[in-house]
């Protein structure tokens, strides 16, 4: 990637944007993703759903619609299911998602998105990089970027 002129995508009202994505096998997807959650488990993600029920007053119900893993926390909290179904559950549900946003992006792309794509390691730094010094001149002030460089070490 370093070798190619950067294209920039550009909305209807020429807003430009760059789209980067990191490659990752669908095996280390699965993967990070079981350890993620295992790990926020750990580090006490149950704890803060019983604070916000318990402390802050927020309803099971309005806890359900946080999101994914405060539905299921709530649900678990209440006595409706147990931690491991809570849990593999969870793991189901959140690699649907990621299933679901990797199809998205792809069907982006076919839609003629420019992504660039990078693997995991090396280029992965570069890739961040990247877009976040593009992300600042683009924020900073909003001017035409075309023929615009921007350098990396």
């Amino acid at each position: 990637m370093t070798d190619k002129e950067i294209q920039l995508n550009e909305t209807e009202n020429a807003r430009q944007y760059l789209l980067m994505g990191v490659i990752r096998s669908r095996s280390e997807v699965r993967r990070n993703i079981e350890i993620r959650l295992d790990e926020r488990l750990e580090q006490g993600m149950l704890n803060e759903a019983v604070r916000l029920h318990d402390e802050c007053g927020v309803s099971w119900e309005t806890l359900e619609f946080f999101g994914l893993e405060y539905r299921y926390m709530a649900l678990h909290l209440q006595g409706k299911i147990s931690f491991d179904e809570m849990r593999d559950t969870l793991l189901n549900k959140i690699r649907q998602f990621a299933k679901r946003q990797d199809i998205f992006f792809r069907k982006m792309e076919r839609s003629g998105e420019k992504i660039y794509w990078c693997r995991e390691g090396a280029d992965t730094k570069y890739a961040y990089v990247v877009h976040a010094e593009l992300n600042a001149i683009l924020n900073a002030n909003g001017r035409d970027l075309r023929g615009s460089r921007v350098y990396v070490s």
